[in-house]
């Protein structure tokens, strides 16, 4: 996967806040969430003016990417939360999120 190129409001992920968004995506999966059981998920790419957080996951049955939005609390009673909205590859995130997203964005 190639992320090399973005755009605003949609940023690359320092190694400080993969950490970060990793340790608050594991407080908020519970059972029965879409990405519950996932053994390897890596955060990339993260939107500067919203929770959302971009995922790549291995060895995900059929998507390769997720955007997550964080709620910034513990699990929730509802395995809706946190929203998560899957991409088949990069190509597809780019396409249908990262493109439209930019081109809303001032």
């Amino acid at each position: 996967m190639n992320f090399d190129e973005w755009c605003e409001p949609w940023i690359k992920v320092t190694p400080e806040r993969q950490e970060y968004f990793m340790t608050q995506l594991q407080r908020e999966i519970q059972p029965g969430h879409s990405l519950y059981g996932i053994k390897k998920i890596k955060a990339v790419g993260e939107r500067l003016d919203q929770d959302d957080v971009l995922f790549v996951l291995f060895g995900h049955p059929y998507y390769q990417l997720a955007v997550v939005h964080l709620t910034y609390t513990a699990s929730q009673m509802s395995t809706q939360w946190p929203r998560t909205t899957f991409f088949l590859n990069t190509e597809d995130w780019m396409e249908n999120c990262m493109k439209p997203d930019s081109e809303g964005y001032d």
